[in-house]
């Protein structure tokens, strides 16, 4: 009887002890430990080169520098991202089709002879050859052939002349307010623009697919003249320039008067994400040496853009299966878990942010796997989601339990 007794205060005395302690009550608790903004660091400095001017973008977030003063000067073949352009609205062309073509005449024969005979890019032609407009694209964008360019206008205007009145029309309406065209190749000197109107029309031509498949090539062969190669630096034979990682384009240009002109497209990875810079870089000149000055540019750009990518890093913001927080009542709790990694590039300027949306869960319990909120990570275009789960079952505490 004693003993009896003495359990029945043990139990007793545990009794009004745990009763003492209010049972929990409501929906348990979700705390995270997740950043939800990427941190921002100062204005961007970026590797202009001394001479010329220049102007750099990553379109992916929306960012854009250049060198201050523009102004109109001689572009050289850079006067081919319109002709393209102007083709391309013309006559849409998806990745496999090869478009209308165009039979080559006497007269275009006599403007590849003079082509060659004053020392302009050029690729060979035959009377009678028959050319797509893929072709012609091809050996423009490749090759830099200015003869090409004039048969492009032949079959998108007519002729040299209305092509050229529907460039400087289509330059208007894109608002490339210190672009002029005097002919649809670039080697009369009077055809001008600046490095950012340049930038601009070089970001409306990369969201062409078939425009942007065919300046990755490094060469193309064309019915009569068989294999040509790149002279773009970094993807073709270039004085001074090896072919370098990274580059897929777009277009380069050299004349006496303009100088070496490039307009670079430039990828890197960053977070499982590919990351493309834009670069345009106008007015290079190597002194006592023209011939290098098509190298200089493409130097020049490479280092602008390597400078911008350089302020790009990886935003880790989950871990898969990894624990970014925790949910339950108090010291009753589970860890919550990420179901997918994610990394998005971040840009050091450009701000980077996540939403986390809870998805509704019990009162009483939840399960292990139980979906509690859905994060959502923005870094400029980028996008990815992930959701977060309870990484065991989780049931709220009884009186009997509290005993226990």
């Amino acid at each position: 009887m004693v003993a009896g007794a003495a359990v029945g205060l043990v139990l007793g005395g545990a009794l009004i002890a745990a009763a003492a302690v209010p049972l929990p009550t409501g929906s348990p608790q979700l705390h995270l430990r997740l950043v939800l903004a990427s941190s921002t660091g100062p204005a961007v400095d970026l590797p202009f080169p001394s001479q010329g001017e220049s102007a750099v973008a990553i379109p992916t977030f929306s960012f854009e520098a250049n060198t201050p003063d523009q102004q109109p000067q001689a572009i050289a073949s850079l006067t081919k991202l319109m002709t393209t352009y102007v083709t391309l609205q013309h006559l849409p062309l998806d990745t496999t089709a090869s478009g209308p073509s165009i039979q080559v005449s006497s007269s275009d024969v006599a403007v590849y002879r003079a082509d060659v005979h004053t020392g302009q890019s050029n690729v060979k032609v035959a009377y009678g050859e028959v050319m797509t407009e893929r072709q012609l694209l091809e050996g423009l964008l490749v090759h830099s052939a200015n003869n090409f360019a004039v048969l492009l206008a032949e079959l998108v205007a007519g002729s040299e002349s209305a092509m050229v009145s529907d460039m400087n029309a289509t330059a208007v309406t894109l608002g490339l307010r210190s672009t002029t065209y005097a002919d649809v190749s670039g080697f009369d000197p009077a055809t001008t623009s600046d490095a950012v109107d340049q930038l601009h029309l070089a970001e409306l031509l990369m969201r062409d697919a078939t425009f942007a498949r065919i300046v990755h090539l490094q060469s193309v062969w064309l019915p009569v003249a068989g294999i040509v190669t790149s002279y773009t630096p970094g993807i073709g034979s270039v004085p001074g320039f090896p072919v370098t990682p990274g580059v897929v384009g777009i277009k380069s240009g050299i004349t006496s008067e303009a100088g070496g002109c490039d307009v670079m497209a430039y990828d890197t990875t960053v977070g499982r994400h590919d990351v493309q810079v834009l670069s345009v870089v106008l007015g290079q000149h190597v002194k006592n040496d023209e011939g290098l000055d098509l190298g200089a540019a493409g130097h020049a750009a490479l280092v602008l853009s390597i400078g911008a990518a350089n302020h790009l890093h990886g935003w880790r913001v989950t871990t898969a299966r990894r624990a970014v927080g925790s949910i339950g009542w108090g010291s009753r709790s589970v860890p919550v878990l990420a179901t997918s990694t994610i990394i998005v590039p971040a840009f050091s300027s450009v701000e980077a942010r996540t939403v986390i949306i809870d998805e509704p869960w019990p009162t009483s319990r939840v399960g292990r796997g139980r979906i509690l909120a859905t994060v959502f990570v923005t870094s400029g275009a980028y996008r990815e989601v992930t959701t977060l789960v309870a990484a065991a079952s989780l049931t709220r505490a009884s009186l009997w339990q509290r005993l226990r």
